[in-house]
């Protein structure tokens, strides 16, 4: 799809989840004897959905930026060492929320463990904004609060923070749909 020199372009990817590239431009081409290749760059990939722009089908964002976890300053990840063992406890803070005309936010943690291998562990917490619209929004409109959002962190932390990970829904936020790490070129 090309609208004033920026394509959309769908695809699907090796692992058959569809991709949506948003905003590509040419950036090169090649011509041979085997044929002719093109260079094209995105500044937005969503994975799992095939969409427009303008479509209202998203209900609400997951919203990761620097400087957050710092900000928040909540730290709930207690280690206790003992002679031979170490063990942690989690205490889940209350969330912080606050209703808009359009939207509500929600400032709360995740915390995940991973095991990279049978004899490692590795603990991690992260503060997070969670966006509920009030009704569906398109792309644009989810975007430009987002980059609202990121803003308020600037003016908050007195530094330039920057949008980490966006997670999109297209139902109840407990069903992610599509997901995109976001970063400006």
């Amino acid at each position: 799809i090309n609208n004033d020199n920026l394509y959309k372009i769908f695809g699907l990817l090796d692992n058959g989840k569809k991709v949506t590239l948003e905003d590509c431009f040419l950036k090169g081409e090649t011509f041979s004897a085997y044929g002719n290749s093109q260079k094209i760059k995105s500044l937005n990939c969503f994975i799992g959905e095939h969409f427009n722009s303008d479509e209202n089908v998203f209900v609400g964002m997951k919203l990761e930026t620097s400087l957050l976890q710092d900000w928040a300053n909540i730290f709930n990840l207690k280690e206790e060492k003992k002679f031979e063992s170490i063990s942690f406890s989690y205490e889940f803070a209350e969330p912080i929320k606050t209703e808009f005309e359009n939207f509500s936010i929600e400032l709360n943690y995740d915390f995940s463990i991973k095991y990279p291998n049978k004899h490692s562990l590795s603990l991690e917490e992260k503060s997070v904004f969670y966006i509920n619209f009030n009704e569906k929004v398109n792309l644009r409109k989810a975007m430009k609060i987002s980059f609202r959002i990121n803003q308020l962190m600037t003016f908050l932390t007195g530094e330039k923070t920057e949008l980490i990970n966006i997670i999109f829904y297209l139902r109840k936020l407990d069903e992610e749909i599509i997901q995109t790490k976001y970063h400006r070129t």
